[in-house]
């Protein structure tokens, strides 16, 4: 089973010389409105999708979520090109008028960049909306080294974005630390053999998937005090 931290504990120093930061449901609150776009989007194609459904695909670069319902709902009436591009674009809406920071986030990345210069966001987000994001955050110049899926030849729960997150960061993959909110993520972290935290969202708290992250949180909040004093 994950462990939790207690109160006072210290991540050990070996495990954080680097720290990756995922995006979506961990930094902002995007993954009601993915579940909200995909829902209304998918519904133009005849496919009628539930939250649930949506969850199933949290974490995954959304070029494999229109993938995954194309091939187990094939439809015809519009390319996967034009779907993802709808998808895309509600999604630029909703962060620009609706998303929110989430409790924590911004502490939780200063006191990263605090401790170590070897930090990162690894997200499986276009990098159209990364950006999108950092600018409403105000995290565009903060964050040393920003990485998306889109540009490896297969997304989360593939490891391949958190081993470029390593290699970017000069750093072996077992002395780096993620943070994620998905299930998906969380498999992905522990592919790369690195240590991860999971932070799910209230919804997914119980999902018994989450036993293989090294140690889960109720709140970013809770990050800040738990790196050790030198990194």
């Amino acid at each position: 089973m994950s462990r939790k931290f207690r109160m006072n504990q210290q991540i050990p120093t070996h495990q954080c010389r680097a720290i990756v930061f995922d995006m979506d449901g961990l930094l902002i609150n995007t993954e009601p409105y993915w579940r909200k776009a995909e829902i209304e989007v998918f519904s133009t194609v005849g496919i009628e999708l539930t939250e649930d459904d949506c969850r199933q695909t949290m974490g995954y670069r959304f070029q494999e979520v229109v993938d995954f319902w194309h091939t187990r709902k094939p439809w015809a009436n519009k390319s996967k090109e034009t779907v993802f591009n709808e998808v895309i674009e509600s999604m630029e809406f909703y962060i620009s008028t609706e998303a929110e920071m989430i409790a924590g986030a911004d502490d939780a990345v200063r006191a990263a960049i605090n401790h170590t210069s070897a930090v990162a966001l690894a997200s499986g987000s276009p990098m159209r909306l990364i950006q999108a994001v950092l600018r409403k955050l105000g995290m565009k110049d903060s964050i040393p080294c920003v990485l998306s899926a889109e540009f490896e030849l297969w997304g989360k729960p593939h490891p391949a974005i958190f081993l470029r997150a390593a290699e970017k960061l000069s750093t072996s993959p077992q002395h780096c630390l993620v943070l994620e909110d998905s299930i998906n993520g969380v498999i992905a972290a522990k592919a790369a053999r690195m240590n991860c935290i999971a932070i799910p969202e209230h919804e997914n708290k119980s999902n018994r998937r989450f036993a293989i992250a090294d140690y889960c949180l109720n709140s970013l909040l809770e990050f800040p005090g738990l790196l050790p004093s030198q990194v």
